[in-house]
Protein backbone atom coordinates (compact mmCIF):
# COMPACT_ATOMS: atom_id res chain seq x y z
CA UNK A 1 0.00 0.00 0.00
CA UNK A 2 2.80 2.42 0.82
CA UNK A 3 4.26 1.85 -2.66
CA UNK A 4 0.89 2.66 -4.22
CA UNK A 5 0.69 5.83 -2.16
CA UNK A 6 4.17 6.86 -3.29
CA UNK A 7 3.14 6.35 -6.93
CA UNK A 8 -0.03 8.38 -6.40
CA UNK A 9 1.96 11.24 -4.89
CA UNK A 10 4.33 11.09 -7.87
CA UNK A 11 1.37 11.22 -10.26
CA UNK A 12 -0.13 14.08 -8.26
CA UNK A 13 3.06 16.12 -8.52
CA UNK A 14 3.23 15.51 -12.29
CA UNK A 15 -0.42 16.47 -12.73
CA UNK A 16 0.06 19.64 -10.68
CA UNK A 17 3.04 20.61 -12.83
CA UNK A 18 0.90 20.10 -15.94
CA UNK A 19 -1.90 22.19 -14.44
CA UNK A 20 0.58 24.98 -13.73
CA UNK A 21 1.86 24.84 -17.31
CA UNK A 22 -1.70 24.93 -18.64
CA UNK A 23 -2.60 27.82 -16.35
CA UNK A 24 0.38 29.81 -17.65
CA UNK A 25 -0.62 29.01 -21.23
CA UNK A 26 -4.19 30.09 -20.55
CA UNK A 27 -2.96 33.33 -18.97
CA UNK A 28 -0.65 33.96 -21.95
CA UNK A 29 -3.51 33.45 -24.41
CA UNK A 30 -6.16 35.35 -22.48
CA UNK A 31 -5.41 38.58 -24.34
CA UNK A 32 -7.99 37.47 -26.93
CA UNK A 33 -5.72 37.26 -29.98
CA UNK A 34 -6.24 33.54 -30.59
CA UNK A 35 -9.55 32.56 -29.02
CA UNK A 36 -9.65 29.04 -30.47
CA UNK A 37 -6.27 28.13 -28.99
CA UNK A 38 -7.28 29.84 -25.76
CA UNK A 39 -10.39 27.66 -25.53
CA UNK A 40 -8.38 24.51 -26.19
CA UNK A 41 -5.93 25.42 -23.45
CA UNK A 42 -8.76 26.31 -21.09
CA UNK A 43 -10.40 22.92 -21.69
CA UNK A 44 -7.06 21.17 -21.16
CA UNK A 45 -6.49 23.18 -17.97
CA UNK A 46 -9.89 22.25 -16.55
CA UNK A 47 -9.37 18.60 -17.48
CA UNK A 48 -5.99 18.53 -15.74
CA UNK A 49 -7.45 20.31 -12.72
CA UNK A 50 -10.09 17.59 -12.48
CA UNK A 51 -7.37 14.96 -12.82
CA UNK A 52 -5.50 16.47 -9.87
CA UNK A 53 -8.69 16.41 -7.81
CA UNK A 54 -9.27 12.77 -8.75
CA UNK A 55 -5.73 11.81 -7.70
CA UNK A 56 -6.10 13.74 -4.42
CA UNK A 57 -9.40 11.94 -3.73
CA UNK A 58 -7.74 8.58 -4.45
CA UNK A 59 -4.82 9.39 -2.12
CA UNK A 60 -7.31 10.31 0.60
CA UNK A 61 -9.12 6.97 0.19
CA UNK A 62 -5.85 4.99 0.21
CA UNK A 63 -4.72 6.82 3.35
CA UNK A 64 -8.05 6.01 5.02
CA UNK A 65 -7.61 2.33 4.09
CA UNK A 66 -4.05 2.32 5.40
CA UNK A 67 -5.15 3.94 8.63
CA UNK A 68 -7.92 1.36 9.10
CA UNK A 69 -5.50 -1.49 8.30
CA UNK A 70 -2.95 -0.20 10.80
CA UNK A 71 -5.69 0.14 13.42
CA UNK A 72 -6.73 -3.48 12.85
CA UNK A 73 -3.12 -4.65 13.14
CA UNK A 74 -2.82 -2.82 16.47
CA UNK A 75 -5.82 -4.74 17.82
Amino acid sequence: MDHILEQLYGNLNQAKATVNECARAVADLSNGKDQETHLEKLIEYNYQKGLVTGIEDTIHEVEKMLSATRSLKAV
